[in-house]
């Protein structure tokens, strides 16, 4: 695959004269790899063609859009990248749409290809998201479209990490399975005021929300003060030696890959893949700037790596974080001091049951349910990886960063 070339054509949030030729290359190449073509338009579900993605913008926009909000092309073609664009992607790991008796498409979901790893051995993964459905008959094509797109090969898998209520109650019917510790965030403030604001601004007067914005840093310090919890404590702060400094996404890949090989069910990123995920997940700067870091010991060693989004020294995301599990508590440690100390207002995350200790020694931590975390897979091994905590999930691997949850 031209990863350069069809990547260059995926930095514009907005598909304008300069992104005209590099989409061109892109539809090339989907038809040279015959990806989302030649599919008839028939009555039922069926995977997911480029003629189909149109209709499903607008069941989109019907079902998560605000009141008037009409469909654009940017929305179609950001849908186009994320079901065809990832350098593994094949017809039979794309979405899934049910279509009526007269071709107007009623329920779809959306699938981006992933390579998994399951004890050493490649195993398709897939991740589910938009489940969406509108109209008459919704719910038998909402039924129809998730049978379809559960994985029948145990060479497969497929997870959502942000499933709906009625998304994850198809997906249990089906025999998939919740992850409870995946399904809570947990977010650690700093400068609670701050935090306060960042958080119902959307909901607040605007005459109140600047008004608590020029109060806030004088009283988050005055907080701080009288409840110095709100800092990282002394006794939960790395070791003075830790060294942390930013890195390329290929030294990223590189260290992560190195930490995570002990895991059994892991991202088995391939270089052309990584570079597709983390240029999609750049795109998002409503979340952000995507940052990723080193972190090292007294000697030099690397002993941990993470990334996270880095929104204008106001709140940070954190998507990826890996360490050996014996030095788990100090680089996590260092991620909290870390931004502490920059004037971070919160710090929020995705529950991990390897870093739970290491998550909730902080102080000032609380927890909210997110969305279900739903895995469907007839692999036994998968199954026994999940059970036993032994995956990695999340960040790359989820939807956190796709454009669909906050853009559109």
């Amino acid at each position: 695959m031209k990863a350069k070339q069809i990547l260059e054509g995926a930095r514009s949030a907005a598909y304008g004269e300069q992104s005209v030729e590099a989409l061109q290359m892109f539809n090339n190449e989907l038809a040279e790899r015959g990806l989302g073509q030649g599919v008839r338009k028939r009555i039922g579900a069926h995977q997911l063609a480029i003629e189909d993605i149109p209709q499903v913008a607008e069941l989109f926009v019907k079902v998560f859009g605000a009141p008037g909000h009409k469909v654009d092309q940017n929305l179609i073609e950001y849908i186009k990248d994320l079901s065809f664009g990832n350098p593994i992607s094949s017809t039979s790991q794309g979405g899934v749409v049910y279509s009526d008796e007269s071709g107007n498409i009623t329920s779809a979901v959306l699938g981006i290809p992933v390579g998994y790893l399951i004890d050493g051995e490649q195993i398709r993964g897939r991740m589910l998201c938009a489940f969406m459905a509108s109209g008459k008959g919704s719910t038998r094509a909402a039924a129809s479209v998730s049978t379809s797109a559960r994985p029948q090969d145990p060479a497969e898998f497929c997870f959502s990490d942000n499933a709906s209520p009625r998304s994850a109650g198809h997906g249990r019917a089906g025999g998939a399975i919740v992850l409870p510790q995946n399904s809570l965030v947990w977010e650690r403030p700093y400068r609670p005021v701050s935090a306060f604001v960042l958080r119902w601004q959307k909901r607040l007067p605007a005459s109140l929300v600047s008004t608590f914005c020029f109060l806030s840093r004088p009283l988050d310090a005055l907080i701080r003060c009288w409840f110095p919890s709100f800092g990282v404590a002394e006794a939960f702060r790395p070791k003075s030696t830790t060294k942390i400094e930013t890195c390329s996404s290929d030294q990223f890949r590189a260290t992560a890959l190195a930490l995570i090989k002990s895991v059994r069910l892991r991202p088995e990123w391939s270089k052309q893949e990584f570079e597709w995920l983390y240029l999609m997940a750049s795109r998002n700067h409503t979340l952000g700037r995507l940052k990723t870091y080193l972190v090292s010991s007294e000697n030099g060693t690397t002993i941990g790596a993470f990334m996270v989004y880095e929104k204008a020294q106001r709140t940070v995301r954190l998507l990826h974080l890996f360490a050996p599990d014996a030095e788990l508590k100090r680089v996590y440690r260092a991620f909290f001091d870390l931004y502490d100390q920059k004037g971070f207002c919160t710090a929020i995350g995705v529950m991990e049951q390897r870093a739970f200790m290491a998550i909730t020694e902080q102080t000032r931590l609380f927890f909210k349910a997110n969305s279900y975390f739903c895995v469907s897979t007839q692999n036994e091994a998968v199954l026994d990886a999940i059970q036993k905590g032994d995956v990695v999930f999340g960040g790359l691997a989820s939807e956190i960063w796709s454009q669909l949850t906050t853009d559109y």
